[in-house]
């Protein structure tokens, strides 16, 4: 049984991991061409590129603390069980 268990943590660790890498990566990579097609189109120079990458990192950021957040919570209260 123990075993078991082990081999679901894992799994569910690999995939965690997974999506919390399309969590960072998608947004920024996205928004970054989305900014640099604007750029090409409105001859901008970079202008759009730089506000694509700071949204994309504004929008990675943002995933990725929702998605930590059940997790820490999660922690923090199996820790005051073992406190009391």
């Amino acid at each position: 049984m123990k075993k078991d268990n082990d081999r679901f943590r894992i799994v569910y660790a690999f995939f965690a991991a997974t999506q919390l890498g399309f969590f960072v990566v998608l947004p920024i990579v996205g928004f970054s061409f989305l900014g640099k097609w604007m750029d090409n189109v409105f001859k901008t120079g970079s202008f759009f590129f730089s506000a694509g990458l700071f949204f994309g990192l504004l929008a990675a950021v943002r995933g990725t603390y929702k998605f930590l957040l059940p997790l820490i919570s999660k922690q923090r209260k199996s820790q005051k069980r073992k406190e009391e």
